[in-house]
């Protein structure tokens, strides 16, 4: 999502935000109880009578609602199951026991999860959990749109494997990493997920033709852990890259303290801390503040918990803005400059290291009222 703009982000305005996806050899639970093994749906999906399946009504006595994973993505009355919250689960086959053995008011992505609203309303998650929306397991979460599942908070920094090592200490498990990008409609969250390729890191391409995204737009989790479906390969490209994350440090021209424009460590953008192509030129990748994502096309800023402290990895020398002020941007634009050449003031026209996001919200002080990206 994200002074008039430079390249474009893929959960943009009017373009398709991207959902989860989730491969059906999921990974190992995640905080997962006490758990009694269970064992795929043996009985046909035969009751398809129309039901909700958010408030798990107009099914009869020992049924729940359900998707039932048929080729066309249904959703109906079922065979309630025994799979508890965090326990893991499975399905029938495709076409006639296509459904999976959780409780009711549970889905199965991986181990049972609670079923949510993603508009808001009941039943909710907790406060640990934020509700999100997959797609492709089997089908889409289809029919009911509003309808996701609760998938556990997490900290995009402490819980990635940036490095790929393993060795990471993570809040989501094996194969998993925390997955989100900014939002400017409200806070933006991140939540575990599974890992669908581990070789997708910054700068690489996240396409249909990888796997890396849908018909419509990328996977939020098609990158590897710790890496982002974010932003086109530059401007004018039709081609979102994966962008890793950072831990962003003020930049400025004059700054009297430590110059951060690549991050601070052990969370910077280069490749002591994380895979990739890493431009390290003064032109090349700098760290940017998650908060210069979150401003929409009004000038309204959705601040979050992640906005001065998380950054995405933003190479100046591949995006433009519009220096001559015409409204577009195009060739005969200026590419971004370095954090470093930006004082934090500057005459009317001029950016500033605030423009860029090259600063915390506090040392920006007056924050800009125009988006750094278009939507």
């Amino acid at each position: 999502m994200r002074l008039t703009a430079m390249a474009l982000f893929v959960a943009a305005c009017g373009k398709p935000a991207p959902h989860l996806y989730l491969l059906p050899d999921a990974p190992a639970p995640i905080d997962a109880p006490s758990c009694s093994p269970t064992a795929a749906p043996t009985v046909p999906a035969a009751d398809l009578s129309t039901c909700d399946v958010l408030a798990q009504t107009g099914c009869q006595p020992g049924e729940k609602c359900t998707w039932i994973h048929d080729g066309i993505g249904r959703i109906g009355c079922v065979p309630s199951g025994r799979g508890e919250l965090g326990c893991a689960c499975s399905y029938g086959a495709v076409g006639t026991t296509g459904y999976d053995d959780c409780e009711p008011g549970l889905m199965c992505l991986g181990v049972c999860k609670s079923i949510c609203d993603l508009n808001g309303g009941a039943p909710m998650c907790d406060a640990t959990h934020v509700c999100a929306r997959y797609d492709g397991l089997l089908g889409p979460l289809g029919q009911a749109a509003a309808a996701g599942v609760c998938d556990l908070t997490c900290d995009p920094l402490a819980d990635n494997d940036l490095l790929g090592s393993g060795a990471s200490s993570s809040a989501c498990g094996s194969n998993a990493g925390c997955y989100g990008v900014p939002q400017t409609l409200a806070p933006t969250h991140f939540a575990c997920s599974v890992e669908i390729h581990s070789a997708l890191v910054h700068r690489s391409p996240c396409t249909t033709a990888n796997g890396c995204a849908g018909s419509n737009a990328p996977y939020l989790n098609g990158c590897a852990s710790g890496y982002m479906p974010l932003l086109a390969d530059q401007t004018g490209s039709t081609q979102i890259d994966c962008v890793a994350v950072c831990k962003p440090g003020n930049t400025y021209l004059g700054n009297s303290g430590t110059q951060s424009a690549a991050g601070q460590s052990p969370h910077t953008c280069t490749t002591a801390d994380a895979r990739g192509s890493f431009d390290t030129t003064t032109d090349g990748d700098h760290c940017m503040y998650s908060w210069r994502f979150e401003i929409d096309s009004t000038g309204h800023f959705t601040r979050s918990p992640t906005s001065d402290t998380v950054g995405f990895c933003v190479n100046h020398s591949k995006y433009r803005y519009d220096s001559n002020g015409d409204g577009v941007i195009d060739g005969n634009d200026a590419t971004m400059p370095p954090c470093e050449s930006l004082p934090l003031t500057a005459p009317s026209g001029q950016p500033t290291a605030g423009d860029l996001g090259c600063v915390d919200t506090a040392t920006a002080g007056t924050l800009p009222t125009t988006r750094l990206f278009p939507q």
